[in-house]
C-alpha cells in the first residue's frame, strides 16, 4: 500500500494532461487500493465529500463579485449555495493590511485575485478572512467540510541584493467552536511543498497561468468551522520583496439542510352565521430539507368560538402524515406534539367549531407552531359574524333573488312586487309609515338644514326628477344637509332605492354628495364621468360641473344586502362645495329618491339539537345518535344525524331550510343505535321555537312534542309560515330519569284515632272487622298520608351509599306523598335498588310499621317509572298484637289447666281456693293469650312472661316471689308465628 501511495505522490508532479494519462494506464494496478481508500480523490482540485446526513455546496460565479462587495465593510452577502437557496449562507471577507502595504482585491470569472504591493518588509504579511453567517439571523454558521483552493504559490529570487523578487508562503487556519485548528491538505502542485497548513514555493518558478495546477494549494478542514484565515507573505529567501498576488476560490463545504416550517389557517369561508359550524384546516408544512420533529401547536380558545371534540386528520391534503390528533384540552392548553413530518409533507388537522358570537362582530382565531430551533410562526383567520339566516346579495341592484317577494314603493312597480294601496306622500311630512300585507316599511327624514317651503315632496319636477321623493334645499354649505332612514319590520334580503339628479352647479354654488352610514351599502349603476368616491367609496359626489336632468340622467342606485328586522338603512346628502357660505346662497339644489323597494326570503327554518347529559347508550357496539327531520311541502333530504359521544352532538344542526309560505312543516326527532330504531322515549325533550320576525303570523308551537309509540318517535308542527320568517327551534334531549314515588300512609282501614283500642281483639265483628286495617296497602278510600318521614334511595347492598334522599309531603291532599328522581346514569350498574322509610322522631306519632322499612325494586331495561312504593304506619293504640292475661286458683295439684276458670280480674280471697278465689299454699296458673287481629301474618313474635321475685335489699320488689311449680317448660308447646286472626 505504502509503495501505491508514494507512486502516486511521483505522478502528482506531472502536468493535468500526463497525469490523466498515467491514471487511466494504472487503473488495474491501484483498484484494490481506490476501494479501500474511497476518499482519495484523483482530480488536482478535489472537493470533500459530505456526510449522508449533510448536503454539499459551492460558490457559484457570481458569490466572488458578491464576496468582493464585502471587502472590509463588515458587510455580510448571501451565499447562493448548492442547491440554490436551501442554507441562508451568508459570508464577510476581511483582508487585514499591513503598514505600507497595499492589498487590492479583484475578481476573476471563478475566483477572487489578491494582489499586494510593498517594499518597506520583506516579511509582511496580510491576513484574508472568510467568516460564515446564517443569514436569517446573523449567528455564526458551522460549516463541515470545508475546501479551498490557493493558485500563483510561486517564487522569484532577486540575483543581487539590491534585486526586488518575492518567494510566497501561505498559511491556512480554521476557526471551530473551540479554538483555531490547521487544515489537511489534500492536493499540491508540483511547485509547491508544504509544512502542515503551511505552503510555499519549492523552486524558482513564476506562475503566469491562471488557476495554474502546478502553483496550487488545496486544502479542507476536519472539522466545522464559521471561518477560514490565509494569511499571505514571504519565506526567508526574499529580503526586499515586490509585488505579489495569490488567487483563491471556495470549492466545497457540506451542512446540515436547514429546519424550515410553515403553517396556514382558514375554514375557507369570509363571514359565517352566529350558532352555526365551521370547519378550521390547520396546516403545518415542513418547507426544509429535513425531517421535523417535535413541533408544539398551540390553538388557544377565543370568545365567541368553542372547539368540537371530534377533531380528525384532513382528508383533502394529499400530502397529509396525520395519524393522531390532538384533544381540545392539548391546543388550548400546553400545546400538542406533532408527530414527524418527513420533507415534503404536512399536518393537517380539522377543527370543528362552534360559532357562538354575536352577529355583526368579528372574530378571529390564530393557531401557533414552536420548535426549539425555530421562530415561532402563526396563522389566523377571521370572519364576520352575521345572522344564521343571512342571505341576498346586492351585486344585481333592485331585484330580487329567485324566489324571494318585492315590495315595493314607487310609480313603476316591477312584475310580482306587492305595492301598498297607498303610494302618496302629503308634502312638507318628514315621515310617513307603509303596510305591505302587514308588513310596516317607515321612511324618515332628520337632521335637516337649509330645507325650503314645501319639501319634502312626492312626485316629478320638471327637468329633474321623475316620480321622486324630492328633497329642495337653498345651497349653504352643509355636510349634512339631511339623513333619510329606512325600517322595516321583517329581516330583508335586500333593500335599495334609486337617486336622482345628485350633481353640480358652479352658478348655484353646490357639489352634491351622498354617504352610506349603514355598514354593507353598494352604490352601482352610476356614471363614471359624473361621479367620484372618497370614504372608502362610502360616499359619492358629483364631478365639477356636470349638471344633470331628466333629459340627461345620471340616476343611480342604492342596495343593501340582508340585514335584521328594524336595523336602519341611513344615507346622508350634503354640499360639500367649499366657495358655498354658510350662512347664504346663491343658488338652491334638488335631488330626490323614488324606486324604493325591499325584499323577503321565503320563510326559513333551522333545526339545533343539544343534549343534557349523558347517552344512555354509548359504547362503540352501541351509541345513541339523534336523527332529525323537517316534512311538509316539498321539502326532501333534509334530515340531519349527530355524532359525538358521551354529552357531546357534534354535527348538531340542520342546514337553513327555505319552506314554503302558508304550509305547515313538522319536525320529527328519533334516536338511532347504528343502524338500529331506538326508542325516543328513553329521553325527555324540551324544545324551543324562535321567530326573529315578531309580528308573524306564523304559529309556533308551545304544547308538548307528540310521541309516537309505534314509530317512537316524538314531532311538533309549525304552521302558517310567511315570508320573512326566520325560525329557529332547539331540541334538547336528556337521558330518562328513574322515577320512584309512592306515599307513607296511615293503615288504618279507616278506623279513627278515637275508635282505635289497643286492647280489642276481636276481629270477628265491630271495629276491627276490617280488611283494610292493618293489611300493608295504601286502600285510597279509606286512608291518608301521613307526614314526618324520609325516603332515600340507597345501594341494597350498602346502604351508606345514598342516590337521593326525599322528604315526604307533609300539607293538603300530597301529605305522606313522596316523588324520587335519579338519572339514568346514577344508577348504570346498580340493580337492584332499594327504598328506605325512616322516621326519626324522638316519639313518632305512627310508631309502629305495617310494611319493611326497606323495599327492593329490581330495575327493568328500557323501564324508568316504579310508581306505588308505599310504606304504611299506625298509631301505637292500632298495634296488630293485642296480649291478653288471665288467671285461675288452684291447688297446685291439677294437670288439666284448660278446666280451671280464668278471670282478667284480680282474685278474690277466701276459704274455699277455688277458680276466682284464692287462699295461702295454693298456686295460681296464667292463661296468656295473644291475638293477631291485623290483615297481614306476624312473623317472628316472642312472647316473655317473668315471675316476680322478692329482693330483701329493695323494699319496692314484691314480699312474694313466685316460683313455677308445673308443667315444665318443653319444647313445641309454642309455634313461632301468628297467622292473622
Amino acid at each position: 500500500m505504502y509503495q501505491v501511495q508514494r507512486f502516486l505522490d511521483s505522478i502528482s508532479n506531472c502536468s493535468f494532461s500526463h497525469y490523466m494519462y498515467r491514471i487511466v494506464a494504472l487503473t488495474t494496478f491501484i483498484a484494490f487500493w481506490l476501494m479501500s481508500n474511497l476518499s482519495f480523490a484523483l482530480e488536482p482540485n478535489p472537493g470533500a465529500i459530505c456526510p449522508s446526513s449533510t448536503v454539499q455546496g459551492k460558490f457559484a460565479d457570481n458569490d466572488y463579485a458578491n464576496l468582493l462587495s464585502s471587502y472590509n465593510n463588515n458587510n455580510y452577502v448571501a451565499i447562493a449555495g448548492t442547491p440554490a437557496n436551501t442554507i441562508p449562507l451568508s459570508v464577510n471577507m476581511n483582508i487585514s493590511q499591513t503598514k505600507n502595504s497595499t492589498v487590492t482585491p479583484s475578481i476573476g470569472s471563478t475566483y477572487l485575485h489578491v494582489d499586494k504591493t510593498g517594499n518597506d518588509k520583506n516579511l509582511t504579511t496580510t491576513a484574508i478572512t472568510l467568516s460564515f453567517r446564517n443569514s436569517s439571523n446573523a449567528t455564526p454558521l458551522y460549516l463541515s467540510n470545508v475546501a479551498l483552493s490557493i493558485f500563483d504559490i510561486d517564487r522569484s529570487i532577486p540575483n543581487t541584493n539590491n534585486g526586488r523578487g518575492w518567494s510566497d508562503k501561505v498559511t491556512i487556519t480554521g476557526k471551530t467552536a473551540s479554538g483555531d485548528i490547521i487544515a489537511n491538505k489534500t492536493f499540491g502542485g508540483s511547485n509547491i511543498t508544504n509544512s502542515q497548513n503551511i505552503f510555499f514555493p519549492n523552486k524558482d518558478v513564476q506562475c503566469s497561468t491562471v488557476l495554474d495546477t502546478s502553483c496550487q494549494a488545496s486544502i479542507s478542514f476536519s472539522q466545522p468551522v464559521d471561518s477560514v484565515t490565509m494569511s499571505y507573505g514571504h519565506t526567508d529567501e526574499v529580503r526586499k520583496p515586490s509585488n505579489q498576488d495569490i488567487d483563491f476560490r471556495v470549492d466545497n463545504y457540506c451542512y446540515t439542510p436547514p429546519l424550515s416550517y410553515d403553517i396556514s389557517k382558514t375554514d375557507g369561508i369570509n363571514s359565517i352565521g352566529t350558532n352555526n359550524t365551521t370547519n378550521y384546516i390547520i396546516k403545518v408544512t415542513n418547507t426544509g430539507s429535513t425531517t421535523l420533529n417535535d413541533i408544539i401547536l398551540k390553538d388557544p380558545i377565543v370568545s365567541g368560538l368553542s372547539k368540537r371534540s371530534s377533531i380528525t386528520c384532513d382528508t383533502t391534503d394529499t400530502s397529509n402524515s396525520c395519524t393522531t390528533v390532538p384533544t381540545v384540552s392539548q391546543l388550548e392548553g400546553a400545546g400538542f406534539t406533532i408527530p414527524s413530518i418527513a420533507v415534503g409533507k404536512s399536518y393537517s388537522i380539522r377543527i370543528p367549531t362552534f360559532v357562538s358570537a354575536s352577529t355583526g362582530s368579528t372574530v378571529t382565531n390564530t393557531a401557533t407552531i414552536s420548535h426549539t430551533t425555530l421562530s415561532t410562526k402563526s396563522a389566523s383567520d377571521s370572519n364576520t359574524v352575521t345572522s344564521i339566516f343571512d342571505g341576498g346579495s346586492t351585486t344585481t341592484p333592485a331585484t330580487c333573488s329567485s324566489g324571494h317577494q318585492m315590495y315595493y314603493f314607487g310609480a313603476n312597480k316591477p312584475a310580482g312586487a306587492i305595492q301598498p294601496s297607498n303610494i302618496s306622500w302629503a308634502n312638507g311630512s318628514v315621515s310617513n309609515e307603509y303596510t305591505f300585507n302587514g308588513i310596516k316599511f317607515k321612511l324618515a327624514f332628520s337632521e335637516i338644514e337649509h330645507l325650503l317651503s314645501g319639501y319634502p315632496s312626492y312626485g316629478s319636477n320638471s327637468n329633474a326628477t321623475e316620480n321622486a321623493l324630492n328633497m329642495f334645499h337653498s345651497s349653504q354649505r352643509a355636510a349634512i344637509n339631511h339623513k333619510l332612514t329606512a325600517t322595516i319590520d321583517r329581516p330583508v334580503s335586500k333593500y335599495g332605492f334609486v337617486v336622482q339628479d345628485l350633481d353640480t352647479n358652479e352658478i348655484g354654488k353646490y357639489i352634491e354628495s351622498m354617504s352610506l352610514v349603514t355598514a354593507g351599502g353598494l352604490l352601482s349603476k352610476y356614471r363614471n364621468d359624473y361621479f367620484s368616491f372618497s370614504n372608502s367609496n362610502r360616499t359619492i359626489s358629483g364631478t365639477q360641473w356636470n349638471n344633470c336632468s331628466t333629459s340627461n340622467s345620471c340616476n343611480f342606485n342604492v342596495d343593501w344586502g340582508y340585514n335584521s328586522a328594524n336595523t336602519p338603512f341611513v344615507v346622508t346628502h350634503g354640499n360639500t362645495y367649499s366657495e358655498a357660505s354658510t350662512t347664504s346662497s346663491t343658488g338652491n339644489h334638488l335631488m330626490g329618491y323614488s324606486d324604493f323597494y325591499f325584499c323577503l326570503a321565503p320563510p326559513k327554518l333551522i333545526v339545533k339539537k343539544a343534549l343534557n347529559g349523558n347517552r344512555i347508550h354509548d359504547t362503540d357496539s352501541k351509541r345513541d345518535q339523534f336523527e332529525i327531520k323537517v316534512t311538509g311541502g316539498s321539502i326532501t333530504a333534509n334530515s340531519f344525524t349527530t355524532t359525538g359521544t358521551g354529552a357531546t352532538i357534534n354535527n348538531d344542526s340542520s342546514k337553513v331550510l327555505s319552506l314554503a309560505e302558508s304550509t305547515n312543516y313538522t319536525i320529527t326527532e328519533r334516536v338511532m343505535n347504528g343502524s338500529t330504531l331506538g326508542d325516543i322515549s328513553h329521553y325527555n325533550a324540551t324544545y324551543t321555537c324562535t321567530n326573529a320576525t315578531t309580528n308573524s303570523t306564523t304559529v309556533i308551537p308551545t304544547a308538548a312534542m307528540q310521541y309516537d309509540a309505534t314509530a317512537k318517535t316524538r314531532s311538533f308542527t309549525i304552521a302558517n309560515t310567511t315570508y320573512g320568517d326566520e325560525i329557529t327551534c332547539t331540541i334538547t334531549n336528556s337521558p330518562a330519569s328513574y322515577t320512584f314515588s309512592g306515599i307513607v300512609f296511615n293503615d288504618n282501614g279507616g278506623i279513627t284515632d278515637a275508635q282505635a283500642d289497643v286492647r280489642n281483639a276481636n276481629f270477628l265483628n265491630g271495629t276491627y272487622n276490617n280488611a283494610n286495617y292493618f293489611n300493608g296497602l295504601f286502600d285510597t278510600a279509606t286512608e291518608t298520608g301521613i307526614a314526618g318521614s324520609t325516603v332515600s334511595l340507597v345501594n341494597c347492598t350498602n346502604a351508606s351509599t345514598v342516590y337521593a334522599t326525599k322528604a315526604v309531603e307533609n300539607s293538603g291532599s300530597t301529605t305522606g306523598k313522596y316523588q324520587i328522581t335519579v338519572a339514568s346514569s346514577t344508577l348504570a350498574g346498580n340493580n337492584p335498588v332499594c327504598l328506605v322509610e325512616i322516621n326519626n322522631a324522638t316519639n313518632p306519632a305512627y310508631p309502629i310499621r305495617t310494611t319493611t322499612e326497606k323495599q327492593s325494586i329490581t330495575l327493568i331495561a328500557d323501564s324508568y317509572s316504579y310508581t306505588n312504593n308505599d310504606f304504611g304506619r299506625v298509631i301505637a293504640n292500632n298495634a296488630a298484637l293485642v296480649l291478653e292475661k288471665e288467671q285461675a286458683a288452684n291447688n297446685c295439684t291439677f294437670t288439666n289447666f284448660t278446666s280451671l276458670t280464668y278471670s282478667k280480674n284480680p282474685l278474690s280471697s277466701s276459704t274455699s281456693g277455688i277458680g276466682t278465689d284464692i287462699k295461702p299454699g295454693q298456686c295460681i296458673a296464667y292463661k296468656i293469650t295473644a291475638t293477631n287481629r291485623a290483615n297481614i301474618a306476624i312473623d317472628n313474635f316472642v312472647m316473655r312472661d317473668v315471675l316476680q321475685r322478692n329482693d330483701p335489699n329493695n323494699p319496692a320488689d314484691p314480699t312474694v316471689t313466685s316460683v313455677l311449680a308445673a308443667p315444665t317448660r318443653a319444647s313445641g308447646i309454642f309455634n313461632d308465628g301468628l297467622s292473622n286472626g
